[in-house]
């Protein structure tokens, strides 16, 4: 269920990445999407 949600929580979150009161799902999210690129791709 979490992973079917990810997209809305991530999309519907306003603030800053290094928020305290982040919920740990759209760490946990922002931490793949903003993680850099691996194989020079």
């Amino acid at each position: 269920v979490l992973a079917q949600l990810r997209p809305y929580i991530v999309t519907s979150w306003h603030g800053h990445r290094n928020d305290v009161d982040i919920p740990d799902v759209v760490k946990t999210v922002w931490r793949r999407k903003f993680q850099p690129p691996r194989g020079g791709f």
